[in-house]
């Protein structure tokens, strides 16, 4: 059972997880990766969601994957925060493989499609990219409210029914990833 919180587009380039476990898990036989091997793909960011459902679908003979949009909050997170989020990302029009801006045709770092966060913060911080290809940071980001779920709930609903706890829960959440885990219910069946 793997959970990749944060899961971007899934199968990109400079995602050595997906690579490195595609390799791991062809070891197996093919009966086995589709009965025993669950891997679920997390991504709140609409267009990359999009993305990420068309490869998890030209890999599903790997094993049995899903893929949840949504964002993942702490267990211990109130109810408000919940419901639905303020969740920034990069404009479609980006290339998450290539980088290539479809508007202005210009090439930009694809790390910059993996900047969705509940903060603009990484996006000024790499504001730079921007600036040397004369382009305005501020047309390209993004503001889209999002479904979040608490992390025990998305793990039942990604799992619950497998009756395996998870052996691997990666987690690349711009920034926000040690509030998951230290929100984290001491009681959740799905700790790694």
């Amino acid at each position: 059972v793997i959970a990749q919180i944060g899961a971007h587009t899934g199968y990109e380039k400079n995602d050595p997880l997906a690579l490195s476990l595609t390799s791991l898990i062809h070891e197996f036989d093919k009966s086995i990766r589709q009965e025993k091997i669950h891997w679920t793909f997390i991504e709140p960011a609409p267009a990359n969601y999009k993305r990420l459902v068309k490869n998890v679908d030209i890999h599903s003979d790997l094993c049995d994957m899903n893929s949840i949009n949504a964002a993942v909050v702490s267990d211990s997170a109130n109810d408000t925060d919940v419901e639905s989020l303020v969740f920034y990302s990069a404009k479609d029009s980006i290339d998450p493989e290539t980088g290539v801006d479809s508007i202005s045709g210009r090439r930009l770092p694809p790390f910059v499609t993996q900047l969705s966060s509940f903060s603009k913060e990484g996006f000024f911080y790499n504001k730079r990219y921007f600036k040397n290809k004369k382009l305005d940071i501020n047309d390209y980001i993004v503001e889209t409210n999002v479904t979040s779920m608490r992390y025990s709930n998305l793990m039942q609903e990604a799992f619950g029914d497998k009756g395996k706890d998870p052996f691997l829960v990666l987690i690349d959440a711009e920034g926000f990833d040690c509030k998951i885990i230290l929100g984290m219910g001491k009681n959740s069946p799905f700790l790694p």
